[in-house]
């Protein structure tokens, strides 16, 4: 989190938008006062008022943003919430944008030696907030997506809304003020349309369902919500939800107003929840249902930023795994995609693991693996964790020059069976943690089969075989069979209904197969059944 506190350059700017009666703005002034960031990692979050019984539907949002001088702002999003319980800041997400490009970006000045982008957006979708019996608060935020090393919103400490300008940091809302021990609003202008709410009549509109996020691990919070209601008073609602085709339930009970509600991940992978919205007008005894949003359970793993470079790892050398990658600082991704590279490992046992990576000069580089154990979707970085790793340092090197980190990774007895994430990271001077957003370094993220330990006695030569990347997000999947080389393996593949999707016999070289299946499953959950010989062993594979 970092912060401007002086003035150093002055300038004018005036909205390009047209004020309405609707319109909520928080001008600058004639001078850039201070700047809260970064916005490309954090959200940033300010108020909106609606009057009470009127909706308020967003259209347009605007607002200054510092920037490195040239560097462009390549996407914007939104997310919408309610007022926290307490009154301190946003609570409940209603619902979000997707990434989109602005409608306009103009250079309105500068300030602290960064340009002053005003950023306008049409959403894609207009957002209807609804007053209730009184004034009711809501917070808009905001983040964009720019590759520069800094961001600053353009904040103002002569407020011209009631509630200060609050950022969101690991899961936590802070307020400008307590942050910065000053009062703050965002330069920000909300357009859109109000409309007065009457007495419902007749058969109401239920809306569109959305569910937030759309996919999540395990255990995971998700929240469910509406749009396109009718806006109405005397109306109630039911949240209704249908797991694996199970048959439609009630969650929670009939509110007297649009509520969103706060649900939880189904355990298994692949469980799959369907939503949908009843609303009722009380003075027509009418109903209606929204139309149907999708919860899946699949294993999402938390994104990783370096800021201010990529310095790249060069090589991972770990149980199987031998991968060598360019060493040209600044041209990869901070987080780079190996997980159709697997590694094998035995439940007890314990393997080397190598590193190299450029330092980009006589700097030192931490290194650290994380593995997910549990497969639980998270990497666990809490001080003795067993899926947290730490190797030598690397110090001064090109990543080519043949300097090794190097340590030892000792497999669980408790490691749940089968493929799992693994994390390589390097970073300048500190340890990262698994969802890095600062400093210089990068990570790679593999696949390890963890296989139960073998015995003398073991014929089974489907032992220790795997299916990888699960869950798969394109149309290719990878079968490890560890005792197969140059033999035929028989690969079925079928729907929870039983109907066959594929179904084919091919030569294992190597160890690995690859199947490749042209578009031909859809979302959800399948079973891949391998044979060899009289020997078969079924899998669940979720297809994103």
């Amino acid at each position: 989190m970092l912060f401007f506190a002086t003035l150093v350059t002055t300038l004018m700017w005036f909205p390009s938008h047209a004020q309405t009666p609707c319109s909520q703005e928080t001008l600058g002034g004639a001078a850039v006062e201070n700047g809260y960031g970064n916005l490309h990692l954090l959200i940033y979050a300010n108020d909106l008022a609606v009057d009470a019984n009127t909706t308020f539907t967003l259209n347009t949002v605007q607002f200054n943003v510092l920037v490195s001088p040239g560097t462009p702002i390549d996407g914007v999003q939104f997310y919408f919430y309610q007022d926290s319980d307490s009154g301190t800041g946003p609570g409940v997400e209603l619902g979000s944008t997707a990434m989109q490009v602005p409608t306009s970006i103009t250079n309105v000045g500068s300030g602290f030696g960064f340009d002053l982008m005003e950023v306008s957006t049409d959403l894609d979708t207009p957002f209807t907030f609804i007053g209730g019996a009184a004034e009711t608060a809501y917070y808009i935020g905001v983040q964009i997506d720019y590759t520069g090393a800094s961001s600053y919103m353009e904040v103002v400490s002569t407020m011209n809304t009631t509630n200060d300008i609050y950022f969101l940091e690991n899961g936590v809302w802070t307020s400008g003020l307590a942050g910065f021990d000053e009062a703050a609003d965002g330069v920000i202008s909300f357009f859109g349309d109000c409309e007065a709410v009457a007495g419902c009549t007749g058969t109401p509109d239920a809306g569109t369902a959305m569910v937030n996020p759309s996919t999540g691990n395990p255990g995971s919070a998700y929240t469910v919500s509406a749009q396109g209601i009718t806006a109405a008073t005397d109306m109630s609602f039911q949240w209704q939800s249908n797991t694996n085709g199970a048959g439609w339930v009630d969650e929670g009970t009939v509110q007297s107003e649009l509520l969103t509600y706060n649900a939880t991940a189904p355990t298994e992978l692949g469980d799959v929840v369907e939503w949908r919205l009843i609303s009722t007008c009380t003075n027509s005894s009418e109903s209606a249902t929204s139309s149907v949003a999708t919860f899946t359970t699949v294993l999402s793993y938390c994104d990783v930023q370096f800021p201010n470079n990529v310095e790249p790892i060069t090589s991972v050398v770990f149980a199987g795994i031998d991968n060598q990658s360019d060493a040209t600082v600044g041209v990869h991704p901070p987080l780079e995609d190996f997980t159709a590279q697997s590694a094998s490992v035995e439940l007890g046992s314990s393997y080397s693991i190598e590193v190299q990576g450029n330092t980009d000069g006589s700097y030192t580089a931490k290194i650290v693996a994380y593995i997910d154990w549990n497969q639980d979707g998270t990497f666990d970085d809490a001080p003795g964790s067993e899926e947290m790793y730490s190797l030598t340092d690397i110090v001064g090197s090109t990543g080519t020059d043949g300097t090794v980190s190097t340590g030892s990774i000792a497999v669980p007895a408790g490691a749940l069976l089968g493929d799992t994430r693994m994390r390589v990271m390097k970073k300048f001077s500190s340890v990262p943690g698994p969802c890095n957003t600062s400093g210089w370094g990068q990570a790679e993220d593999y696949t390890v089969n963890v296989v139960a330990a073998t015995s003398i006695n073991d014929n089974n030569m489907l032992a220790g075989a795997s299916l990888y990347p699960n869950p798969m997000n394109n149309n290719t999947f990878y079968v490890r069979a560890p005792k197969l080389n140059g033999e035929q393996l028989e690969v079925n593949i079928t729907d929870m209904a039983g109907r066959q999707i594929f179904n084919n016999k091919m030569t294992v070289n190597d160890n690995k197969l690859t199947v490749s299946l042209n578009d031909a499953l859809t979302s959800g959950l399948y079973l891949v059944t391998l044979k060899h010989s009289s020997e078969t062993s079924t899998f669940r594979l979720v297809k994103e």
